[in-house]
């Protein structure tokens, strides 16, 4: 497991390992979760990694910005940690099946 301070330090460290899944938290500083989804969404060789987003917003205007930033899934928080093998098995299932 890696872990960035950031969405633009997590973009750099894809360039070092590959990962099979991205949880990433929406409010960071420096770039935030929307915008890292979208670029790495955007990258041909990353746009396949299941990407969750994890965020306290839960108004739908949110739901939908995290969806439409290319989202494989998004979880409101606090969300307790037994959640989250179901959200990883949801988000990889949703990119198989688009294969």
């Amino acid at each position: 497991m890696e872990v960035a301070e950031n969405g633009a330090a997590a973009l750099d460290r894809l360039t070092l390992r590959r990962p099979a899944i991205i949880i990433s938290d929406v409010v960071m500083p420096v770039m935030d979760g929307y915008e890292f989804c979208r670029r790495v969404k955007a990258v041909p060789d990353f746009s396949n990694i299941p990407v969750i987003l994890f965020i306290g917003l839960t108004e739908p205007q949110d739901i939908f910005k995290g969806l439409e930033s290319g989202a494989d899934y998004y979880n409101g928080k606090p969300r307790p940690t037994w959640c989250w093998p179901t959200s990883c098995g949801m988000a990889t299932c949703r990119l198989n099946q688009s294969r």
